[in-house]
């Protein structure tokens, strides 16, 4: 096409900038909201993949207590080990102003693994003395270089100055205490010092860890039998990165981004395309009569289906831009929360090529869309095409008969006319109510089915007041006589299962005699079987178990397997495992060594003895609730999103509606219909498809929600699909307000006709 051509098909699209701007409003929200979350975990997975790689982020860790440097060169003789190095990791107690906030003093043996990330300071391998402080901890307590901190390592106190600001890869989803999730970073966080400085301070370096990288071609379980073997057996849990809890944190919430893109995000842009495809197709059809007039005049097919497809161009390629630049704002509001909750170095905003992909299929369709249409008048007679649309010749339809045994009024006589004249309109507008109510459901009930989640967990399948953690050694005697032994002892470690072929290390919770833990599910509360063991489900799941299978379980340290039946698969949400009692334990010769101590009563830190720690079930609940924040943002780009997809979908259709019969609102107006009488004729018209797509809707969203809730669940958590009759009641209550100012709009579009031009007859 010549520039003047172009220069007509934007004047012409300007024009008709009214009947056009759904289908540009469509695309830019499609484009846009697709990109936008995209780009999120694409920025999470690239800046990580980054900063592993940058730091040579250690494959496996082997812990244990008492391990030296015969230990590391024990550990570095087995060939699947590449490199490996010692770690400490104690308890330490930093002073900061008035607060003295316990805190994971690390003190690595090297570099040359996981090595930090400097922010600023001096690097920790030029320099043995000072201590180095955890960036978002720092940021949280003020802390800069050259401050001097107060530090409590075991009862030996000494001061050291700041010598570096820095960030762990290995800490890079750190939840601090046994928590759900993190919530402040002044609480929780770690300082770093040299293992000499250590060693001045407390005589002898604790080393508990051994990091490794594994070499090429291999893979922790190939290393972890030989890693046990050369410690002899004391090795207290072995992990990978997805065990690691303070990497998988981060690692599992780029899972769930990733899914909520591609499932959320995936079904925006298919209606929009389909949106796009229908209104493009109608809006030639509306343009019969011309494309007759310019046939007779002696226009080329060619050249009136070059117009047609350059206006499909400029509406695909404006809205695809506009989208393109909306998914910056939408990045930007939903990285904030994700930049909260993790301590990664670079956020450079990343985009993948399937953003690229949408926008050619966007193109495609609006371009198939107004070919096929363009086509069918192209190639009629001129004379033919000049005829119009003959939607409203012939016999009486669908809707006319329905209408003579049901005297609903004039409006839905009309309304029910209409659909069955325009069934393909009718079947367009009720998907697009149908599949914004599923959106709207999927968004809404998310955010409820974490809260629920936490609050089942913590309220349901744990109801004790005060749980007390304790570090080895801790007397338990002198933990159960704080509330005269009325509480509940329970043992969280983990756990090698082995079912078949596979084998997994994956949590196991003994409970001891009491009422403080139950199994909280989807289906109700489930007591601990007196018999066999019960499985998270979604663990039982990824391992092929059923009620009656046999699992085969081997604690860290230990040789011996023990064999356990499988007496229930329960949908818990946290922590995903296995779960037994302690009778039944050391039924089978098993020890019970307790970790934690669950009481009634509420017990201050003060009167435990050293090396005890203590968290409120209240404060469990409230940071685990915290998980919300991090997706509420998303939540809520998702709602405003469907919200905005409905209002043009059903705003397209209207107009198109007001198009093909303009007419006939034109004799309406000229017989004396007024605003009332117009306001209810449009109520009826848009009456059904609500009714219809949001009643199947509602239906249809609740499974969607199951789906996109185990899209977003993790092997760490798993999610409770849950949504109130309230936040139903919610969502349908937004659809009718939204259909009312759309049918608003339609309104004040209607009642400025131009009545002489509207009454025209085709001829």
């Amino acid at each position: 096409m010549s520039l003047r051509a172009w220069r007509q098909t934007l004047r012409g699209v300007w024009a008709a900038k009214a009947t056009f701007a759904p289908s540009f409003l469509t695309v830019a929200l499609a484009v846009g909201l697709y990109g936008g979350i995209g780009s999120v975990w694409q920025t999470m997975d690239r800046g990580s993949d980054s900063y592993f790689t940058e730091s040579n982020l250690a494959d496996c860790w082997a812990n244990g207590t008492g391990l030296d440097r015969a230990d590391l060169a024990a550990v570095r003789a087995v060939p699947e080990v590449a490199e490996a190095d010692l770690q400490s990791v104690t308890p330490a107690s930093v002073r900061f102003g008035a607060d003295l906030v316990d805190l994971r003093l690390v003190a690595p043996s090297s570099q040359q693994i996981s090595a930090f990330h400097l922010v600023e300071g001096t690097p920790f391998d030029q320099q043995e003395g000072g201590v180095w402080v955890d960036a978002a901890l720092a940021e949280a307590r003020g802390v800069g270089l050259g401050d001097r901190l107060d530090i409590d390592v075991a009862g030996n106190q000494v001061q050291l100055e700041v010598a570096g600001i820095v960030m762990d890869p290995e800490l890079i989803g750190y939840t601090g205490p046994p928590t759900v999730a993190p919530t402040d970073h002044a609480a929780y966080g770690f300082v770093a010092i040299h293992p000499a400085q250590l060693e001045e301070i407390i005589a002898s370096v604790p080393y508990t860890q051994i990091r490794i990288k594994v070499a090429e071609g291999s893979s922790c379980a190939d290393v972890k039998p030989a890693v046990d073997a050369a410690l002899g057996g004391r090795v207290l849990s072995f992990l990978d990165r997805e065990s690691n809890t303070d990497i998988n944190y981060f690692t599992s919430k780029i899972a769930q981004v990733r899914s909520m893109s591609i499932v959320f995000s995936g079904a925006f842009v298919a209606l929009a395309l389909l949106t796009v495809y229908s209104a493009l197709r109608r809006l030639v059809a509306a343009d019969a009569v011309l494309i007759g007039t310019l046939g007779a005049f002696g226009f080329s097919r060619s050249r009136l289906a070059a117009k047609y497809l350059a206006s499909g161009s400029v509406v695909a390629l404006a809205g695809s831009l506009v989208g393109i630049s909306l998914t910056y704002p939408v990045n930007q509001v939903l990285l904030v929360s994700q930049q909260r909750f993790h301590s990664m170095p670079a956020w450079d905003r990343a985009w993948g090529w399937d953003l690229l992909l949408v926008v050619g299929a966007v193109w495609g369709v609006a371009l198939g869309a107004v070919t096929l249409a363009a086509w069918k008048y192209v190639a009629m007679l001129p004379a033919d095409a000049m005829r119009g649309s003959r939607q409203y010749v012939g016999s009486r339809g669908v809707g006319s008969r329905i209408q003579a045994k049901r005297p609903s009024g004039t409006g839905m006589t009309w309304a029910f006319r209409d659909i069955a004249r325009n069934r393909m309109r009718f079947a367009l507008n009720v998907i697009g109510v149908f599949g914004s109510v599923v959106l709207l459901v999927a968004a809404v009930g998310m955010r409820e089915s974490v809260q629920h989640s936490n609050s089942a967990v913590f309220g349901e399948q744990y109801t004790y007041d005060t749980k007390i953690a304790l570090a080895p050694g801790v007397d338990p005697a002198a933990v159960s006589q704080l509330d005269n032994n009325k509480g509940q002892w329970l043992m969280e470690q983990q756990a090698d299962m082995r079912v078949g072929e596979r084998t997994e290390t994956t949590n196991l919770t003994v409970a001891g005699d009491g009422d403080f833990v139950r199994l909280a599910a989807a289906d109700g509360a489930h007591d601990l079987p007196q018999a066999g063991v019960a499985v998270a489900a979604r663990l039982a799941q990824r391992m092929g178990l059923a009620e009656g299978d046999w699992i085969e379980l081997r604690m860290p340290g230990d040789d011996r397997a023990t064999k356990h039946r499988v007496a229930d698969v329960v949908g818990v949400s946290f922590p995903q495992g296995v779960y037994c009692t302690e009778d039944y334990w050391m039924s089978g010769g098993s020890d019970f060594v307790p970790s934690a101590y669950l009481s009634g009563d509420s017990l201050s830190e003060d009167r435990l003895p050293e090396g005890a720690t203590a968290t409120s079930l209240d404060d469990q609940l409230a940071s685990g609730q915290a998980i919300m924040k991090s997706v509420t943002s998303t939540m809520m780009v998702m709602i405003l999103a469907a919200v905005l997809l409905s209002a043009v979908i059903s705003y397209s259709l209207g107009v198109l509606k007001s198009v093909e019969r303009r007419r006939e609102y034109g004799t309406l107006r000229a017989l004396g219909f007024g605003d009332r009488q117009m306001w209810r004729l449009l109520l009826a018209d848009s009456l059904p498809a609500l009714a219809l797509g949001g009643g199947l809707g509602l239906f249809a969203g609740l499974g969607f929600l199951s789906f996109f809730v185990a899209a977003v669940s993790t092997n760490v958590r798993s999610y409770i699909p849950h949504i109130g009759v309230g936040s139903l009641a919610a969502v349908v209550a937004l659809m009718t307000v939204t259909g009312l100012i759309v049918d608003l709009a339609l309104l004040r579009k209607v009642m400025r006709l131009d009545l002489p031009e509207a009454v025209k007859g085709l001829e």
